[in-house]
């Protein structure tokens, strides 16, 4: 395989059960390439926060090792996902008015983006900005336009989506990062990734919403006219589900969510009373005692609070005036291998839904592309894609502040 081995880069995406770490790069047509692939189960980080940084370090450095062996390649710096940090997302504008018609030039959108009214939404520095992404860029308050270098115009309007995280659980994922000895050269949220990893370009241009429900946490990205123009964070995953299975019938965890995933969200038509299925439950002396349970009776507790979660998806979406924004819909994430949650995502929202694994790269493992990879695989879809418009080394700014970030976004996309 032939690849620019400048371009390696380790991918490392943390969540609640578990560190998946990949080493990847650009092959010679500049594509992303997997080349090595490593896991292990967390400690040290649950639902979003970390509970113990050297526990969380020996987990990230065990998973990296891996892929660095299938890679055969020492990787210094990282590219990682804030899975299950909380984030806030909003979108804004900045208008550049000049007192004749001249020519857009990437100053300009340095300038516009300069007068982001940022303040406005983040008032301290509880809040971190992560990403800056322009969705649209009108001329003289009425001329729509996809790129506006070179065109000519009095006044530049450019819209924003920005993405912001809590800076302490942040700090404390950087600070752990640190102590494996590695660089972080780049965040993405969960939902930017997802999208880049699972949806094609004929969902990115007619309007499609990425749902991926995780252990914790549910994470919705929009993506409009080719851009990712919204975000949302939805504190509210699996684990609701699992528990709330526990909760009513007694059977332990691990069990409950084997019983989640095996039987899923569909209820039978017609139902039939008569199947049983056997399974441990916790006894009053505290031990293991097996009990039988009606099979519909345990669908019938599972079908109530998926539709729930899935009916806060949507409510959340047209309370924010989004809906006519999707199109499609593509579910991915563990929350994907629910059985039967297509279905009631389409009685839901009465659009077309589909399931989706991350699109194959390269003849890498087949395990790798699994509903739970969607992030990783999307975080080396993110680097190489802001890697590859990097114009030259001059506009790669170190500096952490917002206006730095924005800088540095709009050099690698024009």
């Amino acid at each position: 395989m032939v690849y620019d081995k400048k371009q390696i880069i380790a991918c490392v995406d943390i969540s609640s059960n578990k560190v998946s770490s990949l080493i990847g790069g650009r092959d010679e047509n500049s594509n992303p390439i997997v080349l090595g692939y490593g896991v292990c189960e967390t400690e040290g980080f649950q639902n979003g926060k970390v509970c113990d940084v050297r526990m969380l370090a020996s987990c990230i450095t065990k998973s990296l090792s891996l892929a660095e062996g299938q890679a055969k390649h020492h990787i210094k710096s990282v590219v990682i996902s804030l899975s299950g940090i909380p984030f806030k997302s909003f979108n804004m504008d900045s208008k550049l008015g000049f007192n004749f018609d001249k020519i857009i030039t990437i100053k300009d959108l340095e300038r516009c983006a300069e007068r982001l009214p940022i303040q406005k939404y983040i008032k301290n520095d509880d809040l971190s900005v992560v990403h800056v992404v322009p969705i649209k860029y009108v001329l003289d308050g009425k001329k729509e336009v996809v790129n506006p270098i070179g065109l000519t115009a009095s006044i530049l309007q450019v819209v924003y989506h920005v993405i912001a995280v809590d800076s302490l659980l942040q700090n404390d994922l950087v600070e752990v990062i640190k102590r494996c000895n590695l660089d972080i050269k780049d965040v993405v949220v969960n939902p930017y990734a997802d999208g880049l990893a699972c949806l094609v370009d004929d969902d990115k241009r007619i309007g499609s919403m990425i749902v991926d429900i995780g252990k914790s946490s549910t994470y919705l990205g929009i993506f409009y006219q080719n851009n990712f123009c919204f975000s949302i964070f939805i504190p509210m995953g699996g684990d609701y589900i699992t528990n709330y299975i526990c909760k009513k019938t007694n059977i332990k965890f691990d069990i409950a969510e084997g019983l989640k995933i095996k039987y899923g969200a569909m209820l039978p038509l017609p139902i039939d009373y008569s199947q049983t299925i056997s399974v441990p439950v916790i006894a009053s002396n505290g031990e293991d005692e097996i009990q039988d349970f009606v099979k519909a009776d345990i669908l019938n507790i599972i079908n109530p609070v998926v539709n729930m979660l899935v009916n806060i998806i949507k409510n959340v979406i047209v309370d924010k005036n989004l809906i006519h924004l999707v199109n499609r819909i593509v579910i991915t994430g563990g929350g994907a291998n629910i059985k039967g949650i297509k279905n009631i995502f389409e009685d839901v929202f009465d659009l077309p839904v589909r399931l989706a694994k991350p699109i194959k790269l390269n003849e890498s493992d087949d395990d790798i592309y699994s509903f739970e990879n969607a992030t990783l695989i999307g975080i080396l879809y993110f680097y190489i894609l802001k890697s590859a418009s990097i114009k030259n080394d001059v506009n790669v700014i170190k500096n952490n502040s917002f206006f730095s970030k924005v800088k540095k976004f709009i050099n690698d996309n024009f």
